[in-house]
C-alpha cells in the first residue's frame, strides 16, 4: 500500500461536546506531539498520541473554554508534520 499519511478531523465543524475526532491513515508509528493554535497563531491547546497501528482514531475532548472560531491543528514527530485545519461551532 502506496497511500501517503492523512489526517481527518470529523466532524467539521465541532459541535458543542468540543470533541476532535482525528482518523490517522498510514501513519509511521511512533509519538506524536498535538498543538492546536487559535486564528491569531496563540498556542491553545496541546497532547501527545502514540500511534501504534497504520490507522489511529483519537478521540481528543478539547478545553471547554475555547471559544467558537476556526482553530489550526499541528501534528508532528521527530520524522513527520502534518497541519489541519477545523471549525468549533456553538
Amino acid at each position: 500500500d502506496n497511500e501517503e499519511a492523512s489526517i481527518v478531523v470529523t466532524p467539521n465543524p465541532i459541535g458543542k461536546d468540543k470533541i476532535l475526532h482525528l482518523y490517522f491513515k498510514n501513519m509511521i508509528k511512533g509519538d506524536y506531539q498535538l498543538d492546536i493554535y487559535d486564528w491569531s497563531g496563540r498556542k491553545v491547546g496541546s497532547n501527545t498520541f502514540s500511534v501504534k497501528n497504520d490507522n489511529e482514531i483519537l478521540n481528543w475532548k478539547l478545553p471547554s473554554e475555547l471559544p467558537a472560531g476556526k482553530y489550526n491543528l499541528s501534528f508532528y514527530s521527530a520524522l513527520s508534520k502534518f497541519n489541519t485545519s477545523f471549525i468549533i461551532n456553538q
